[in-house]
């Protein structure tokens, strides 16, 4: 398949600077300047040369990166190998995309929209900001790392996306469980919440209550790891090169939950219960997946873990409680409660049992 490619863009114009320019050709050009760099002997004119190959992986780089440099490897390019990467580099660690962008395409929901979901339906969003990397594995074919990490597919910003998150916070859970010292979770819990496993062997299929939207991050940039061998110390396999999300960068998680009766004879204070419970329980794993657990790739060496404390404005859960009557029509009510920190948000259960057992009528709702 690479080789098909490589054909066709073979014929293919490098860019619009060059229309008229071949791949083929102008890989060649760049193999040719890259020979004058070791064969220049001046110091001085060997500097000029450099610049020019810069220059020359810029433009390869504006059309088709990948494409480029499996080219010049499959063609034993090093240098030419070389230069094209620290132009993609430099490309990717300076042209942040905007995030705010993808708001205008709902990607982001608004947490109040819970109002048209059943009674007990609730939805938990905040920001929260990097401690360390976040590393994950993108399904491109045809990409200049082996270890790249996984974009929206329009707007090219690096995600974490929805399948990731219940993965990860499942994956919480299930340290949870095995955990000592901690309280621990039912089976029957993890089944009402994800959903059964798809590695089960029964034929009743549930989907779970839980549902999770994918999160975005401005830019991706370099991540150098070097793995060494754990009976000798010393480097396995060399320094290896993965795309990533740096710490400090900040993205929103929001997760929904919609509630569904279990039996059709539980009363309204069973269903309330129950629902607090899965508060406390929902919160707990997320704290747990967020500063202790991680999430996406790598997590065992410290990839993927939130800050605690949680950036300005906060969070926010919305839960849809009982419906207001206004004369012959009824309206939907949903309650927003704040949090700042994960241990306010682990604290939030018994005040949503508070609101929810008064009816959620408290002058505070949207």
């Amino acid at each position: 398949m690479h080789d098909f490619v490589a054909y066709r863009l073979k014929i293919r114009g490098i860019s619009e600077l060059l229309p008229t320019e071949p791949l083929e050709g102008f890989m060649a050009k760049m193999r040719k300047k890259a020979q004058e760099i070791d064969d220049c002997k001046d110091n001085k004119e060997k500097n000029i040369l450099k610049d020019q190959l810069k220059a020359m992986a810029r433009i390869a780089v504006e059309n088709d990166p990948h494409i480029a440099c499996l080219w010049a490897e499959a063609h034993l390019h090093k240098d030419v190998t070389n230069a094209l990467r620290d132009a993609w580099k430099e490309q990717i660690t300076h042209l942040p995309n905007d995030v705010k962008l993808l708001s205008d395409f709902d990607l982001v929901p608004s947490i109040c929209e819970v109002r048209r979901l059943p009674f007990l339906s609730f939805m938990i969003s905040f920001p929260f900001s990097l401690e360390k990397p976040y590393i994950s594995k993108d399904d491109e074919v045809f990409y200049l790392l082996d270890n790249s990490v996984r974009k929206e597919k329009l707007f090219r910003n690096p995600m974490v996306a929805s399948t990731a998150w219940k993965g990860a916070m499942r994956h919480a859970f299930w340290h949870i469980q095995q955990s000592q010292g901690e309280p621990v979770i039912e089976d029957d819990v993890i089944l009402r919440l994800f959903g059964t496993d798809n590695a089960s062997q029964t034929n009743d299929f549930t989907s779970g209550r839980l549902h999770f939207f994918s999160s975005f991050f401005e830019k991706a940039s370099m991540e150098l790891i070097n793995p060494h061998d754990r009976k000798s110390g010393t480097t396995a396999s060399g320094p290896i090169l993965m795309e990533a999300v740096t710490k400090g960068q900040q993205s929103t998680f929001t997760l929904l939950y919609c509630f569904t009766s279990v039996t059709s004879d539980q009363s309204e204070e069973q269903s309330i219960m129950a629902v607090v419970k899965d508060i406390e329980t929902i919160c707990q794993g997320i704290t747990a997946m967020m500063t202790v657990y991680g999430f996406g790739a790598k997590t065992s060496s410290g990839f993927g873990i939130a800050r605690y404390i949680l950036p300005e404005p906060g969070g926010r859960l919305a839960i849809r409680t009982r419906e207001i009557e206004k004369g012959e029509n009824s309206e939907s009510s949903v309650k927003v409660l704040n949090f700042r920190s994960y241990e306010e948000m682990n604290n939030l259960a018994s005040e949503i049992e508070n609101v929810l057992s008064a009816g959620g009528d408290d002058g505070s709702q949207e």
